[in-house]
């Protein structure tokens, strides 16, 4: 498939006697065999792969070009979802692809440049025919008394796109312009349905009813949708980040940006929650039932001609609901007292203020110009602006920022009024209760029966209801202090220093506290099998009465109880689990970042580099098997997260170890990946340098061994004026070589300078490293000398070899002047 992969790449050597000059940049041939290998295995998969794409793409061609014939002949499209398969499959492949070619890139392939053209070729013609795909199965035909009139499915498909396309944020102007606009358009597509409602017609009419139905879903639900979108996207990332995709760092800046443009948002939210905490809808639902419970004894329970009519024992039973009613408005009265003392006083916020006023900060906020902190206190200085307040902070210095950010503290006078307003009103219905119960008590003690004159059946009664009852009590506040054990876990965070023992210990508690549970929960089938054979003979009497609001309370409790301690149970379990894998993969991790903290400088020696490499490369292996104990960080944080959010959904109660959980799981992800990033980059560096050293070697030993062997052309006493004229050509042609291997020399110079500055900078990106790590995690480093070792000995060589050449070319100088000065005297002599 790949055409770069039909030539056979050979390395072009150079002839004998040309060492002498070293290639800085090496050749392909100094690669190691392992990197062949790997690089070899590389290609022969992407080949496979890209003649698979090939084998799809000729496929999805083929019947493509059938049902499109199909469709021109009204006959049914046959291959659909067998071209589906084959295109995905292709868009799997490609991926793969694509990531094997940078890969190669990195390796250094000599035709890496032709195979990513191939492959984006082929990555071409599959979207083609994605296109093809599209336009073939996926079109809407509208029914022809429809389509000529209003294209319904372009209508609704712009709607979709402005519905997409739409934006929030980032300060209350603008969410209050967008919620407008998103009214208009909730109008606008409402009013299409009823149009939609009325078409007629085959498939095309439901597949438009269809689409308007997820429209109108998608705009009632868009925060949740939007929700999971960005859940999704935050997925993706760290699944992408985990597996090592190439571009880590694009794909965790954007991850960072959805994230703290989301986490305004959702401050947003928080702010208008905190603002509006529905204490006047809840008043005013405590007050409509209040004022019903007054109407309803007024009118059903008088003795008047308009009273209900029964007896006064059936009203009594038909009282019961009434003061079920009063119960719960009594204990939402109570809240709302305890709440009022906590509801900020919202008119405030519209009026300017007379005196310094303090306002607190209720959310994060950070817009690039101005950072908001939770629960910071500031002073207000100006809200003329209903959107943006001034505030000055406690150092003098102004802000303007979104006014939905900032609370005024509590309390409400108006609402503390209007909750001692309605605790007044339950007290006057209460007595008129109190008064209403003792009335019909006393007209039942007439029997209206014949059959209940008999004072043997009711004598007894009295007492075994007396006794029903307080078992029932007592098994109401037996749950209740179950209840509240399980919830003082719950809320109360795990130690710091020894997380493991504290939740060990409460899972251990926990478990007698189910044991306890459980026989309470015989307790109550047996209670609750009494009690209803007593009702079951409609027994009489005030006790009695109270007999079925005791028992139903009794299994209320209990079924709540019940759910709460089995859902603790789980989290607890779930975040043993996630603590214990935060433990090991802390110790795991603490290893690594010790090893390379306390690594040795480079040693001197041959084979120092190499042996570092093959060291570095089994760490790395070693961290790559590691690899599942992060993920399953992730995992069982997820595990976590599901318990903690079923804890808040169904009993309002926030886990306060979780934010805690899942920074210490960033934190140890970072570290894992950090340490990874530190092996390569050492693992490169020291490789670098191992070139540069061998290129430093060949060049040196070369030099030396040319230096080495050099003629001496010495004058001998029987010399005549011929051989000294011919030794002193030669030493001036062997002077001129030497002051030729200048060049060799400054070489050699050179890349000891550069092997010095790798090995300089290895050792401070080892520092840097080091100083980044926390002393108590990877103990003490060893003392590190100034200049290593091998540093050292890459010095020591140079110099010699420098001294060798200075000595070597000042040795031939003289010797040059000295035959000189023997063919002056022979000349002079044989004149």
């Amino acid at each position: 498939m790949f055409k770069g992969l039909s030539k056979a790449s050979q390395g072009k050597g150079s002839p004998k006697g040309s060492s002498a000059k070293v290639s800085p940049k090496g050749s392909p041939s100094k690669h190691s065999r392992a990197a062949t290998q790997e690089l070899a295995l590389l290609i022969s998969r992407m080949q496979a792969n890209a003649d698979q794409v090939e084998r799809d793409i000729l496929e999805t061609q083929k019947k493509l070009q059938q049902d499109r014939q199909h469709s021109e002949q009204n006959q049914a499209l046959q291959h659909r979802q067998e071209v589906g398969r084959s295109l995905k499959e292709a868009e799997v492949l490609l991926k793969d692809l694509f990531l094997d070619v940078d890969k190669a890139q990195r390796l250094k392939h000599p035709q890496a440049e032709e195979i990513e053209k191939d492959i984006k070729q082929l990555h071409e013609r599959v979207t083609q025919e994605c296109a093809e795909y599209r336009a073939l199965y996926e079109k809407m035909v509208l029914p022809p008394d429809v389509g000529p009139r209003v294209d319904w499915a372009r209508v609704l498909e712009q709607k979709q796109k402005q519905v997409c396309e739409g934006q929030y944020g980032p300060g209350m102007a603008e969410l209050e312009q967008q919620i407008a606009e998103h009214n208009i358009l909730q109008k606008e597509i409402e009013a299409y349905g009823q149009q939609l409602r009325s078409l007629i017609g085959p498939q095309d009419a439901a597949t438009i009813r269809s689409q308007y139905r997820d429209l109108l879903h998608f705009k009632q639900h868009e925060l949740l949708s939007q929700e999971q979108c960005v859940n999704q996207l935050e997925d993706d990332g760290e699944r992408m980040v985990e597996l090592g995709h190439p571009a880590v760092g694009p794909i965790q800046a954007h991850q960072e940006a959805l994230k703290m443009e989301w986490q305004n948002f959702l401050n947003l939210c928080i702010c208008q929650e905190s603002h509006l905490q529905h204490f006047q809808e809840e008043a005013d639902s405590v007050s409509q039932t209040l004022a019903k419970l007054h109407s309803s004894l007024d009118t059903q329970y008088s003795p008047g001609p308009g009273g209900a009519p029964g007896t006064p024992t059936e009203l009594l039973q038909q009282l019961e609901a009434e003061e079920k009613q009063l119960a719960k408005a009594e204990k939402t009265v109570g809240d709302l007292q305890l709440r009022s003392r906590e509801v900020a006083p919202l008119p405030q916020r519209r009026n300017c203020p007379q005196q310094p006023l303090h306002v607190d900060s209720i959310c994060d906020w950070d817009s690039g110009e101005v950072q908001l902190l939770r629960g910071e206190r500031y002073t207000l200085m100006d809200n003329t602006d209903p959107h943006t307040w001034v505030v000055q902070g406690l150092a003098g210095e102004t802000k303007r920022v979104p006014a939905a950010c900032l609370c005024i503290p509590a309390p409400d006078p108006e609402a503390m009024a209007r909750a001692s307003r309605l605790d007044s009103e339950l007290q006057t219905l209460k007595q008129k209760l109190t008064t209403v119960q003792s009335h019909l008590k006393a007209s039942s003690v007439e029997p209206s029966w014949p059959s209940q004159q008999a004072p043997t059946g009711s004598a007894p009664a009295e007492p075994q209801a007396q006794e029903l009852l307080t078992q029932m009590t007592r098994l109401e506040e037996d749950l209740g202090q179950i209840e509240r054990q399980v919830l003082a876990w719950a809320r109360a965070p795990l130690s710091r220093t020894s997380p493991l023992e504290d939740l060990e210990g409460r899972i251990q508690s926990h478990k007698g506290t189910a044991q306890r549970l459980q026989k309470l929960g015989a307790e109550k089938e047996a209670a609750q099998q009494e009690c209803e054979a007593f009702l079951s003979v409609r027994p009489v009497g005030l006790t009695a009465l109270h007999l079925p609001v005791a028992l139903n309370n009794v299994k209320n409790k209990y079924s709540d109880v019940q759910v709460l301690c089995s859902q603790y149970s789980e989290k607890a379990q779930a975040a043993l689990r996630l603590e214990r894998q935060i433990r090991d993969a802390d110790r795991v991790i603490r290893g690594f970042e010790s090893a390379l903290a306390q690594e040795a400088p480079l040693p001197a020696g041959a084979g120092a580099l190499q042996e570092r490499v093959s060291e570095l490369q089994r760490q790395r292996r070693g961290l790559l098997e590691q690899q599942a104990c992060v993920l399953g960080l992730h995992r069982e944080l997820k595990a976590t997260e599901h318990m903690c959010g079923a804890l808040q959904n169904n009993f309002h109660e926030f886990c306060p170890d979780l934010p805690h959980q899942q920074r210490q799981v960033r934190a140890l992800t970072d570290r894992y990946h950090a340490v990874g990033d530190q092996l390569d980059l050492r693992e490169k560096m020291v490789q670098d340098a191992s070139l540069t050293y061998q290129q430093f070697k060949n060049s040196r030993d070369n030099l030396n061994s040319w230096l080495e062997h050099l003629p001496h052309n010495q004058v001998q006493p029987s010399d005549g004026p011929s051989q000294i004229t011919y030794k002193l050509q030669a030493q001036k042609r062997l002077l001129q070589e030497v002051q030729g291997r200048e060049q060799d020399r400054a070489m050699a110079s050179r890349l000891s300078q550069h092997l010095q500055a790798a090995l300089q900078d290895y050792e401070l990106q080892a520092d840097t490293y080091r100083c980044s790590l926390e002393p108590t995690k990877v103990g003490s480093a060893p003392k590190r000398p100034r200049v290593g070792p091998l540093q050292e000995s890459i010095q020591a060589q140079e110099k010699s070899l420098m001294k060798t050449y200075t000595e070597v070319a000042a040795a031939h100088q003289q010797q040059l002047q000295q035959l000189e000065f023997a063919r002056k005297i022979l000349e002079k002599v044989w004149r």
